[in-house]
């Protein structure tokens, strides 16, 4: 069986969402408790797991870039394009959070070798960012299973709302 960017795709989407749920439980204890070495642990799940998401952002922008320029769409419905679109804007906002939620953990980490006092404020700052770039993940997590599942969608044919454009196709801000 050949894998392609999609399969991989499929296969890795989940360590976001459920890694940064873990991480969650981790920081939350180590806050509590003001436990160092858990605190270690759930930090460098976070880095790991921004590393994680860029590899399932890559897949999935080649299985986005397969699905415009090949023959992928044939096994999905007419609304399934929109949901691809509303997926890809999203995981790109929720990327965004989990790579700061990473790096913030990564400094978090050298900064708590040296500054002890501070380990409880670190783990507090990661954890309201973790809770917050998980709950972004459940969010691209919808418009991802609305993809080839249209009974998650509230009618079979519904597609996402449309952004704000002119019948051109052009985008205008809101003030």
């Amino acid at each position: 069986m050949q894998f392609t960017p999609e399969h991989v795709h499929l296969m890795i989407n989940h360590l976001p969402i459920v890694g940064f749920g873990g991480v969650i439980v981790l920081l939350a204890y180590s806050v509590i408790r003001n436990e160092p070495h858990t605190l270690g642990l759930g930090l460098g799940a976070a880095v790991v797991l921004a590393i994680a998401t860029s590899l399932v952002m890559w897949t999935g922008e080649e299985a986005h870039e397969r699905f415009m320029f090949e023959s992928v769409s044939k096994f999905i419905d007419d609304t399934a394009p929109a949901w691809i679109e509303e997926h890809e804007e999203r995981a790109e906002i929720a990327a965004v959070a989990a790579y700061a939620t990473g790096g913030v953990a990564l400094i978090g980490m050298i900064a708590a070798w040296f500054k002890t006092k501070w380990r409880r404020a670190i783990g507090s700052i990661v954890l309201v960012m973790t809770l917050a770039t998980t709950g972004l993940m459940g969010y691209v997590a919808d418009a991802g299973g609305k993809i080839n599942h249209p009974e998650f969608r509230a009618t079979p044919t519904t597609a996402p709302p449309a952004d704000a454009s002119d019948d051109d196709g052009h985008e205008h801000e809101h003030e």
